[in-house]
């Protein structure tokens, strides 16, 4: 087995402790075996500036801290006013619901009783009434007048209709 084996004379020959004399054979004891080897990670220096500006980076500023923590307000803000809106937009909903179910319920109602109203007047009794108790008569033909609106709207009455029909402007 070989191995190399620092010595004085190599210090001081080269200076430095990495010159080894190789060693063969079984002298070698187990003890001075040299261990494996492993890499040491090198660490590249930076620069003063650039490690300032790594640690100004990463550091957590006053201002920054301040923004975040208003993003954060506003953010919770928001979701809670959305959350309000949602509520209300339900109740809304349940609101109408009930109001449409009221209106159905009365328009039924409003129909049933019209419904009855008209089965319960007959035409030819409201007749009889009308002639035998009342003592009207029919209108005859010349009693009858015509009129013709020349606008075809609706008509107001502040004056007499003309016997003769015509409208006067």
């Amino acid at each position: 087995m070989a191995r190399y084996r620092e010595t004085e004379e190599n210090r001081r020959t080269y200076g430095r402790r990495t010159a080894y004399e190789y060693l063969q054979g079984n002298a070698v004891r187990k003890a001075e075996a040299e261990p494996e080897y492993e890499p040491r990670p090198r660490h590249r220096r930076v620069s003063r500036q650039v490690h300032n500006n790594r640690v100004k980076e990463a550091a957590l500023t006053r201002r920054y801290m301040i923004f975040m923590a208003a993003a954060a307000v506003m953010t919770v803000g928001i979701c809670i006013f959305y959350l309000s809106l949602q509520a209300s937009l339900t109740n809304q909903a349940d609101r109408i619901a009930t109001l449409q179910t009221q209106l159905t319920a009365a328009t039924e109602a409003n129909d049933a009783r019209y419904n009855n109203i008209n089965d319960s007047v007959s035409l030819s009794e409201i007749k009889d009434i009308a002639v035998n108790q009342l003592g009207m008569i029919y209108a005859t033909p010349d009693q009858i007048i015509t009129y013709t609106n020349p606008d075809n709207d609706y008509i107001k009455q502040y004056d007499e209709i003309p016997a003769n029909g015509d409208s006067q402007k």
